[in-house]
């Protein structure tokens, strides 16, 4: 349990030493799913999906290890690894604004998994990102156990201002911590949802007003999180 709860801690630690300050507006997401593996950085295939009620068309399905998770198409995302960094150099080609964003991702990447991030924030001096990594425990440790256990290995300086149980579509049990970092304008909400028992933590960070703007689209990206799994339930690289 405490490898557990260290472990989950240090996930959303990452994501708040690589964000960077700033409250700016972010241009608005255009409406409507599609897909590609985050493996590669293809062309998107437009795909159907269960949930095209509530989830825009144009978001994108990325299949990253053991998980699925939609994003918006505004974000930059995709598995740690080679394939990764040449899209990190892309994203500071294009917008050099988001260096220290990504400098931060790359310096913590043994940390997690799967990235995301939104150029548009960079340049709007607001950083907007995502990290997901995933530990191994006992089954029987709830998510919301988890994610209280994990609060004695946070920072003094973050702020916990409310934990809970949450229902996520795809998921037989998921929690989630609202934080902010004392003396700067980052905020953070901490998802931790169990597959069996493995435990991913989704970490959304943004800041100044942007993250109350943008707190029902990361809900509308949780909701989105399922496993991949293979025929004897094991997960797919």
């Amino acid at each position: 349990m405490r490898r557990l709860a260290a472990g989950l801690a240090v996930l959303g630690i990452v994501a708040l030493l690589t964000a960077c300050g700033g409250d700016k507006p972010r241009p608005p997401l255009s409406s409507g799913t599609t897909s590609h593996d985050a493996t590669t950085a293809g062309t998107a295939v437009r795909t159907p999906t269960a949930q095209s009620d509530i989830i825009p068309f144009d978001w994108i399905n990325y299949e990253a290890q053991g998980m699925r998770i939609t994003l918006p198409p505004s974000f930059a995302a995709g598995r740690m690894g080679l394939v990764a960094d040449t899209q990190l150099d892309a994203i500071i080609a294009q917008t050099p604004a988001c260096a220290p964003l990504v400098n931060g991702i790359r310096a913590l990447a043994h940390a997690y998994t799967f990235f995301a991030l939104d150029p548009h924030g960079c340049a709007a001096n607001s950083a907007t990102n995502i990290v997901v990594g995933s530990q191994t425990g006992a089954g029987e440790v709830s998510a919301l156990d988890a994610l209280n256990a994990s609060e004695q290995f946070l920072p003094r300086n973050f702020a916990i201002q409310k934990k809970e149980h949450v229902n996520l579509p795809h998921v037989s049990d998921a929690a989630r911590m609202f934080a902010h970092v004392t003396g700067t304008t980052v905020n953070e909400v901490i998802y931790v949802v169990r597959f069996d028992t493995t435990y991913w933590t989704i970490a959304f960070t943004a800041t100044g007003a942007m993250f109350d703007q943008l707190l029902p689209e990361f809900a509308s990206i949780a909701s989105t999180i399922e496993p991949r799994l293979a025929a004897d339930g094991t997960p797919l690289p």
